[in-house]
């Protein structure tokens, strides 16, 4: 059992495939509970290497205000990791972007998920 700084630190360091073997082992509470740990820069390719499910839980799980720190670092596969979330997680998270933020994710977006997502603001 490593405190999830120190397995945070472990992750960024050793190889990229190996990272994601662990994460991908470990529980979605665990894994975000480590990923918080780090900077969201740093950690944006671990996640976005992540399978999509996987990853999103993960999110889901993080505090709303890191989560939306760490969606922003995805580009066009946060869309995608929103989409997977209960529809109340997914607008928590939504609720830290600004507007012109939420409309460029929102544009990302599979339509229904979208239109899903935009009821529920």
């Amino acid at each position: 059992r490593m405190r999830p700084g120190a397995a945070c630190d472990v992750l960024l360091q050793v190889e990229p495939h190996v990272s994601k073997a662990l994460l991908e082992s470990t529980t979605p509470e665990a894994g975000a509970k480590i990923l918080q740990e780090g900077q969201v820069t740093q950690l944006a390719p671990l996640v976005m290497a992540l399978e999509s499910a996987t990853a999103a839980g993960m999110i889901a799980l993080m505090k709303p205000v890191f989560a939306s720190k760490l969606l922003k670092c995805l580009q066009k596969k946060a869309g995608e990791f929103v989409a997977l979330m209960e529809p109340q997680v997914a607008c928590t998270v939504l609720a830290m972007y600004d507007p012109v933020e939420l409309v460029e994710m929102i544009k990302a977006m599979d339509k229904m998920v979208a239109v899903k997502l935009v009821s529920l603001l």
